[in-house]
């Protein structure tokens, strides 16, 4: 299942209207709306001055971007305004980052709808938090809410955890208020059973507050999963 992120962009907003990328201007009791739509210059050479390359594996993607709208990410926005960036390299290459989420960020930032399938929800998040879209906090908030399961929440717990230094209080404290209601639920799946022992280090050296409402007997069914896995081999 898939979560739409609806409203597009601030960058929408600033055009004023509410419709995705579409200006309204008020004369008298008359609305006149402008044809201009931002989402049709979305990887569009059209006036395009920056190119993004995403990269991660062996998986690479170039686009053709706008400076106007990437500006609203503060990591776009210091690339783009650093000595580097107005030497001449009208190239930004970004390690790390799946080509479609990075694509679909981008997409956002010109007013498109943000879809989320599940396989893309941690990989969506670590991107966020990077690029330092601050705006996206709390919408993503609001879905990872919604894609929260038994069996993937440790997964993006430690992720979190690990990857968004920015964002990761507000989205552990979902996380760990999912597991404290959960927690039965999720000691019966392959998933817990298969945490490594680097991602429980990183979920219990979690502090303020920690990711685990009892940390101890949370860790003692871990050892015995992972010691009745190692015996049925």
């Amino acid at each position: 299942m898939a979560v739409r992120l609806m409203n597009g962009s601030p960058f929408t907003a600033g055009l004023g209207s509410a419709e995705l990328g579409r200006k309204t201007m008020e004369v008298g009791v008359n609305t006149v709306r402008s044809p201009f739509d931002a989402r049709s210059f979305i990887n569009s050479p059209l006036y395009s001055d920056i190119k993004i390359t995403f990269t991660c594996g062996t998986d690479k993607t170039t686009i053709h971007a706008h400076r106007m709208a990437l500006h609203q990410s503060a990591y776009f926005a210091k690339a783009m305004d650093s000595a580097w960036a107005e030497s001449g390299n009208a190239h930004l290459v970004i390690d790390g980052v799946r080509p479609d989420v990075g694509q679909a960020i981008v997409a956002f930032l010109y007013g498109a709808d943000l879809e989320v399938p599940p396989n893309q929800l941690l990989p969506l998040l670590t991107t966020i938090d990077r690029l330092m879209m601050s705006d996206l906090e709390d919408v993503c908030s609001d879905h990872l809410h919604a894609l929260l399961r038994p069996h993937n929440v440790l997964e993006i717990a430690a992720g979190i955890a690990e990857s968004c230094p920015s964002m990761h209080r507000s989205w552990l404290n979902i996380c760990s208020s999912f597991i404290g209601d959960n927690e039965e639920a999720i000691r019966k799946t392959d998933a817990f059973r298969s945490v490594s022992r680097e991602d429980m280090m990183v979920m219990t050296a979690v502090r303020g507050p920690p990711i685990f409402t009892s940390p101890i007997p949370f860790l003692m069914h871990w050892l015995r999963a992972q010691r009745e896995g190692i015996e049925g081999t």
